[in-house]
């Protein structure tokens, strides 16, 4: 569960009142105690190249039956040198004072996403305006604070943004800005992700039959940060941008596997007894797309990415009800 401004999320691994030379060097070191070995076979996962494939009605005694002889959790994402590269591709732009709409334009040039709050609204109360124009709000106080919060998803680095204004006007830059910067840290991924599970398989197939059939092979094989898209309130249009979802809160994977078929898990948390045609495409290296339709118009799509020597449920690249 997110917590609330007066109790950051995550651990600080560097503070902006720090010299700046002593605190890259601190939150590096600190990141390289935080990485965990990964015990997957090394041997690189199967994946068919080529056109979608239909795997609702797929035995698994055609698949690769090897598996890896060790462990993963979703706290071995971190890497240490992708998360150091993109603290320094934002670190710096920064500076106490700057208009909220420029950090938040180079954040996201720089690769960075806005985490979405999902007790927003109910850490700020009423209406609650600011968390619909800016997924990344965690909370805001009555005298004008706020706290943000960004993250990579390739490294599940963090960081948190303090700011002072207006949040609603936080649209404009330069001199003039009503949101301005107070100051910002960078932490770590989640401390929480100590499950030690083996990678089920390495041939697509099977590792997402096996997904889609154990909770702890998806909490284990899923990033820490999974991105997003989202539509959202652009005035008379509807436009889709992308956020990413702590591990924790992201419930969007509705595939459950019995063995022979996939089936769809509905709203309220029932099974669909009939089975659901499931589509397998490789769309790129080390990446896997699975989509589903259900009914007239639902559906959902994910992508797996070959991390570790495993497969991560990293994405949901196109927006509910697309």
């Amino acid at each position: 569960m997110m917590q609330i401004f007066a109790q950051p999320l995550f651990p600080y691994l560097e503070t902006s009142s720090a010299p700046r030379a002593f605190r890259r060097v601190s939150w590096a070191g600190t990141l390289l105690g935080c990485v965990l070995l990964v015990g997957c076979d090394e041997s690189p996962a199967g994946a068919s190249a080529g056109a979608a494939r239909d795997v609702s009605t797929r035995g698994l005694a055609g698949d690769d039956p090897s598996a890896s002889s060790g462990a993963s959790s979703n706290g071995t994402l971190q890497d240490a040198d992708t998360a150091a590269a993109a603290v320094a591709a934002v670190e710096d732009q920064l500076s106490e004072g700057m208009a909220y709409a420029d950090l938040r334009k180079g954040a996201l040039a720089a690769g960075w996403l806005p985490i979405e709050n999902q007790q927003c609204a109910d850490n700020i109360g009423g209406e609650a305006r600011v968390c619909r124009l800016l997924p990344e709000v965690e909370s805001c106080s009555s005298d004008g604070r706020c706290a943000m919060w960004f993250g990579h998803a390739p490294s599940a680095a963090r960081f948190r943004v303090d700011t002072y204004g207006d949040a609603l006007g936080w649209v404009g830059g330069g001199a003039d800005a009503a949101l301005v910067v107070r100051t910002w840290s960078f932490a770590t991924s989640d401390a929480t992700a100590t499950r030690r599970v083996t990678c089920p398989a390495q041939a697509f197939p099977r590792f997402l039959a096996a997904f889609a059939s154990d909770e702890a092979v998806r909490d284990a094989f899923t990033r820490p940060l999974v991105s997003v898209l989202r539509y959202r309130d652009a005035g008379e249009d509807m436009l889709t941008s992308a956020v990413l979802v702590p591990a924790a809160q992201y419930d969007g994977f509705r595939l459950r596997h019995d063995g022979t078929n996939y089936h769809v898990i509905a709203a309220d948390g029932t099974t669909d007894p009939q089975p659901t045609a499931v589509e397998v495409s490789q769309t790129g290296p080390g990446t896997q797309r699975v989509a589903y339709q259900y009914g007239m118009s639902e559906g959902s799509t994910y992508e797996f990415r070959q991390e570790r020597s495993c497969w991560y449920l990293a994405a949901e690249p196109v927006a509910a009800g697309s």
